[in-house]
């Protein structure tokens, strides 16, 4: 049996929803102020009086599939490539086959990218926040940034500005 809700002019609703642009979740109370079935069925709601939003992460995230390549273990003497699935200036999601790595160990990511057809390599120290298994061998491991230098720091920022839309 399917549930068919039926919307009514002044029918008070709350909305939520996620403003990716500014990094945020929001939230408001509005009602429904006009209701239309032509050219398509939409709704028009009133101006909310407050809005309340809420900070999803502390920066902005891109979605990217960048090649990278993970120094880990001591000293830093094993190695695995990975590929970036989204990136910020304060971390980064990685899928990899072989790392050996557990949460809290300290990493290094090395990755070319090209900003305005400038290519940098740019490398970073990171802690494994958290790791899940993918499908099969894969692991997907959240990585928080540690250490870079300013030159990188400026070179990573324009890439994740410039793959915010993507």
């Amino acid at each position: 049996m399917a549930v068919r809700w039926v919307l009514k002019l002044g029918t008070p609703l709350a909305v939520r929803l996620f403003a990716t642009q500014v990094n945020s979740a929001c939230a408001f109370r509005t009602e429904v102020t006009h209701i239309s079935r032509v050219p398509y069925p939409h709704l028009h709601l009133a101006m909310p009086k407050q809005l309340q939003l809420g900070e999803v992460r502390k920066t902005v995230r891109a979605r990217v599939d960048v090649i990278c390549s993970v120094h880990f273990g001591e000293g830093f003497r094993d190695k695995t490539s990975a590929r970036i699935l989204d990136l910020s200036l304060g971390g980064a999601r990685i899928n990899t086959r072989n790392m050996a790595a557990t949460i809290g160990d300290d990493i290094k990511l090395t990755a070319q990218i090209s900003v305005s057809g400038i290519e940098r390599i740019v490398t970073v120290s990171a802690i494994v926040r958290s790791l899940t298994p993918g499908g099969g061998t894969e692991i997907q491991a959240g990585l928080q940034f540690t250490e870079m230098s300013d030159s990188d720091r400026i070179t990573l920022h324009a890439f994740v500005l410039s793959n915010i839309h993507n």
